[in-house]
């Protein structure tokens, strides 16, 4: 039962028009998040791990800056769904031939999907950090530390799945 939902998320997403149509929602987003927040100041927060750590980051911003990236705060949970869907399209796609002989390529697409779960998780982290920055918490700074590292390496991981069936794909013309 699981395997037939998972085989047919899998097709679903193979679908060109649905990788198109994630970067057409999902580029306009990380331009906005790239042009208007202060990324290094985010990024930052997002890998403080200590309560000490954390309180520096935000002590750093000018009061503009944080109200400009509280203001933009709710692009990042569309976001996490636009390179979700685009990099698990992108590999279910680039694997689709490859699935009768190795089923690892019917699962290498949840890869990208489980990113934007740790991604969705270290926002509510987020959005507990911000709503508490006059008594931060330790072990909630730590946490979304602790998301935001996993996220990344899926992240990264994905990346290199996208690059490698890329490359697979060449080779084999």
């Amino acid at each position: 039962m699981i395997n037939q939902f998972i085989m047919r998320l899998y097709i679903k997403l193979a679908d060109f028009r649905i990788t198109l149509l994630a970067l057409v929602v999902t580029l306009p987003i990380m331009y906005v998040m790239l042009n208007m927040v202060d990324s290094e100041m985010v990024n930052s927060l997002h890998f403080a791990f200590t309560k000490a750590s954390a309180e520096h980051v935000i002590e750093q911003w000018r009061i503009e800056r944080f109200m400009l990236f509280k203001k933009f705060f709710w692009l990042d949970f569309i976001f996490p769904a636009g390179y979700g869907i685009i990099f698990s399209s992108l590999i279910a796609r680039l694997s689709l031939r490859r699935v009768s002989r190795n089923n690892i390529y019917q699962t290498l697409f949840l890869i990208p999907l489980a990113a934007t779960i740790f991604d969705y998780a270290e926002n509510m982290g987020l959005i507990i950090t911000l709503n508490n920055l006059n008594n931060l918490i330790e072990s909630v700074v730590f946490i979304t530390s602790v998301l935001s590292s996993f996220k990344m390496i899926l992240f990264i991981l994905s990346l290199l799945i996208i690059l490698w069936l890329v490359l697979l794909k060449v080779l084999r013309r």
